[in-house]
């Protein structure tokens, strides 16, 4: 009674937050919200960062310019030259070329975890769709059982005041009846509850024009949808599209290639061992200049020192001026650096060991994929078992009604049997209904083990688009 008690409660209150009409929904309705979930905007957010990462290092950084002003004072002269410096990173060093080439995995691996949790998605909102329907659909065959006990119960009373039945069974007629009353109210409070987890999950439960409203379940009925029974592809072909497309794998992959790379690198010379810096300059009487490229930053810098004004006569001004400002002298530098020392082989043995490690764990990560898709058909095709057992069930409920139609049209039924037979068919067709839900959410979770969707789900997510 305590538990009834609670239940109704909580059933005015959900009312009573609840108070807007909701529109008819269809399973369209709710799987085109796909992108309006929380999950799938989070993965978008990650998807955006990647993509800005991505702009962000391919930029090699900003030019620099500097500008110098030098005062030379001696006996008799005071002189003043000028320096201009210019620096223009010309492209990523080595360091930055790594971190462009990870920042490129990251986008990639963003775009698979969006289309998985897409995936998942569409898993999720069918999920909750269907078992509001369920929910809905319910309350009728609760219905029909409250009616069916509640006749059983009058006729029993009847009965006991004829003194044709005794005071147990009358008592077990009205626990029968106080139960089903009981059910009834909580498959309501249920209804109202899935309806509620349906608004949430699309984050739509503020604004009254979302299509959800704020009253679930009150008078609006979700329409049918019951997906065909379709065959599924076999284990080793999900299996193999797992391994090319599932973003575990991904992510393992990309790291063995990391550290293969880096392994190639240590055994072959490359730019990184070797510190190369080229200079040119010339200089004309007082003006120098030159221009300086280092490989190992890539950076172009560009120098020219310059005479200003002289105020007075320096001893070298009074010997020949004309002679020193001719005089002029050009040439090219080049520094090689070569690193030296066993740091590459230790590293390269710890490399070694990490990659043997990484590739072990791919191929537990393979096996975990392909055992899961395995146990995910195997639901799947017991599934369809107890659809089977659904539908013999369903159909002996139906000729059940018909005997005692037959028995109640020639007086040896009562209007309790007949309405007990009447709801077992409306329970067994609802059992039905859900057999054939589950089975296809099974289908759903075994094409999601392997990151795929059935091509029938997939329209959801090429036509819904951001809602901002």
């Amino acid at each position: 009674m305590k538990a009834k008690i609670f239940a109704l409660i909580l059933l005015v209150g959900l009312s009573g937050i609840l108070s807007h009409d909701l529109s008819a929904l269809s399973i369209n309705d709710i799987l085109s919200k796909a992108y309006q979930t929380n999950e799938v905007q989070s993965v978008l957010i990650d998807l955006e960062s990647a993509k800005r990462e991505i702009t962000l290092l391919s930029y090699p950084g900003n030019a620099t310019l500097n500008t110098q002003n030098t005062s030379k004072t001696g006996e008799g002269y005071t002189s003043l030259s000028g320096y201009v410096y210019l620096s223009i990173p010309t492209g990523p060093n080595s360091k930055a070329r790594e971190n462009l080439n990870k920042a490129y995995n990251n986008l990639n691996l963003a775009q698979t975890k969006l289309r998985e949790t897409l995936n998942g998605t569409i898993l999720k909102l069918f999920t909750l769709y269907e078992n509001t329907w369920l929910a809905q659909q319910e309350i009728e065959v609760l219905l029909e059982e409250l009616k069916a006990y509640e006749a059983l119960f009058n006729i029993t009373r009847e009965k006991y005041k004829a003194g044709t039945a005794s005071l147990s069974e009358l008592t077990k007629a009205e626990e029968n009846y106080s139960e089903a009353t009981e059910n009834l109210l909580q498959g309501r409070l249920r209804e109202r509850l899935a309806w509620l987890e349906m608004a949430y999950a699309t984050g739509k439960t503020d604004s009254p024009n979302t299509g959800f409203g704020t009253n679930p379940g009150a008078t609006e009925i979700l329409e049918k949808y019951i997906p065909e029974s379709k065959a599924i592809p076999k284990p080793p072909e999900l299996t193999i599209f797992a391994y090319n497309n599932l973003s575990v794998i991904k992510a393992q992959e990309i790291k063995i290639r990391e550290i293969e790379a880096e392994i190639a690198r240590i055994n072959s010379i490359t730019s990184d061992d070797l510190q190369i810096d080229i200079k040119g300059f010339f200089n004309y009487g007082q003006h120098s200049a030159f221009a300086d490229y280092n490989f190992l930053n890539p950076t172009l810098n560009i120098g020219y020192s310059f005479p200003i004004t002289t105020i007075g006569e320096t001893l070298d001004n009074t010997q020949s001026s004309v002679t020193s400002s001719s005089i002029w002298n050009a040439g090219v530098t080049l520094s090689l650096g070569v690193k030296l020392g066993n740091t590459e082989s230790l590293e390269r043995a710890y490399l070694e060991e990490l990659l043997k490690k990484e590739k072990a764990r791919l191929t537990s990560l393979r096996n975990s994929v392909a055992l899961d898709i395995r146990s995910k058909y195997q639901r799947w095709l017991n599934t369809q078992d107890y659809i089977k057992q659904a539908e013999r069930n369903l159909k002996r409920a139906i000729d059940n009604l018909n005997i005692a139609k037959t028995k109640t049209k020639i007086g040896i039924a009562n209007e309790a049997e007949l309405r007990e037979a009447e709801a077992l068919v409306k329970r067994a067709q609802w059992n039905l209904y859900k057999m054939q839900i589950e089975s296809e959410k099974a289908r759903l979770n075994a094409y999601l083990a392997a990151g795929k969707l059935p091509d029938e789900y997939k329209d959801f997510i090429k036509t819904t688009k951001k809602e901002k």
